[in-house]
């Protein structure tokens, strides 16, 4: 690793704005994760950062980025909207392999869970939507290993969000109420 990519390292993890993100970089370059999902984009910003940090290493080809949003089609209270053309032509320069999924997590999930890999890092920004996500634990397990971290955007103290690693007993949690209301 270059001194230009440690000094930007550095300033991903201990100074960057906003001060929520700072924890899944440092999560990201600790495991060494290669394979990112993120649930919610928001402006695209945030998953080239992720990109940038998990390409650290190692050739940025190597990276595996796949993200659901609904883009183009995002409530108010999801964002403002972010074609999905645009989010591609931001993501292109990062040089890794990047898989865009437009719609609500259980509907992308529910047709491509199988197809997608595992996964190392899963980032659920808070931008989703709750019933649709609620649904889609059932197929989560299907992209992740026993390795893989949960991190989900949470509010924070002076009104910004902070992103929080899951537990294991947390994703028991929302995955076995999902498989019982598929089982019935």
């Amino acid at each position: 690793m270059s001194f230009a990519e440690r000094l930007r390292y550095w300033y991903l993890a201990w100074f960057s704005r906003p001060v929520g993100e700072r924890l899944l970089y440092r999560a990201i370059r600790r495991q060494r994760a290669g394979a990112i999902l993120e649930i919610g984009v928001g402006d695209a910003a945030r998953a080239a950062r992720l990109i940038q940090v998990a390409g650290l290493g190692r050739p940025r080809a190597e990276v595996r980025y796949v993200a659901i949003d609904p883009f183009d089609l995002r409530g108010e209270e999801q964002g403002a909207p972010l074609p999905l053309k645009e989010a591609h032509c931001r993501l292109r320069p990062t040089g890794a392999q990047t898989r865009l999924l437009p719609g609500d997590v259980y509907s992308v999930l529910a047709r491509m869970a199988n197809g997608l890999g595992k996964f190392d890092i899963v980032v659920i920004a808070a931008c989703h939507n709750n019933d649709a996500l609620a649904r889609a634990w059932f197929y989560l397990p299907r992209v992740v290993n026993d390795q893989t971290q949960f991190w989900i955007e949470q509010p924070a103290d002076k009104g910004g969000t902070a992103y929080q690693p899951l537990d294991r007993a947390q994703i028991a949690a929302f995955t076995q109420p999902a498989a019982r209301r598929k089982a019935a």
